[in-house]
């Protein structure tokens, strides 16, 4: 079964080539779809914003980089075996592309885990500088 996250290999129409791509489809509707939407991943990186970076590390056979400017939907029944399967975080960074690739906005839920990640310090100026708005609109309140 195929899941997103995955990287498979793919045959592109000529004068293309079979390249691996990564399966961009939300898990819970590709049971119910015949087409995935897929990025290409291409072993030319040019370190901009709306690519992800793969090493070896990543269960790569090279450095490479998923391309968000060149998205398809193609029939999952021409998707092909297993290379690898991103980690979270590196799904994270494939968010985060993406959203730089099509100018989308982040979700609600992307920037709440964004001030999760906030350093206790940093919670503290935020606490402390809403408390001091809070105690200067009092004070200008009882002056009146």
């Amino acid at each position: 079964m195929i899941r997103r996250g995955e990287i498979r290999w793919y045959e592109f129409r000529p004068p293309d080539k079979r390249r691996p791509v990564l399966v961009l489809t939300r898990n819970s509707v590709i049971p119910y779809l015949n087409d995935v939407t897929i990025a290409p991943i291409t072993s030319t990186v040019r370190g901009v914003a709306s690519e992800v970076k793969l090493t070896t590390a990543d269960g790569m056979p090279q450095d490479c980089a998923v391309n968000f400017y060149h998205l398809q939907t193609v029939p999952k029944k021409k998707i092909g075996r297993l290379l690898t399967i991103l980690s979270t975080a590196r799904m994270r960074e494939v968010g985060q592309a993406l959203c730089y690739a099509m100018e989308v906005e982040p979700t609600y839920t992307e920037l709440r885990q964004k001030l999760t990640f906030c350093t206790g310090v940093k919670m503290l100026i935020c606490a402390a500088a809403e408390y001091n708005c809070i105690v200067r609109n009092r004070v200008r309140k009882r002056r009146r």
